[in-house]
């Protein structure tokens, strides 16, 4: 295991939390997936491609697409599940809001 490099003003300190929020990072993957995806059309329809390139940049295409339709997937549903736990998380501010009021009248 390598000695840790001195930190330095070229070389500050990491982050306390590196990763990114899940919803974050999905959306940097769909986007780099939808980026890649205008790549492969463009080459399918400027390029002059043999055969076997062309069904090679035709089944990543396929795939990019999946791919693509799963991080959607995955993205509404995590949007659905926080509007889900914020509207919750109101109710339950309410109702200490609530019982607050009521217990010091």
């Amino acid at each position: 295991h390598s000695p840790k490099p001195p930190r330095s003003p070229h070389n500050p300190r990491p982050p306390l939390n590196p990763r990114p929020p899940i919803i974050d990072a999905l959306e940097e993957r769909l986007a780099v997936c939808k980026e890649n995806l205008e790549t492969i059309d463009w080459q399918l329809h400027r390029e002059e491609l043999s055969m076997e390139s062309r069904q090679s940049l035709q089944d990543e295409k396929t795939m990019l697409k999946e791919r693509v339709s799963r991080y959607e997937h995955e993205l509404w549903s995590l949007r659905k599940e926080n509007g889900r736990n914020m509207v919750l998380s109101l109710a339950l501010l309410s109702l200490f809001l609530l019982l607050y009021l009521c217990w010091g009248l």
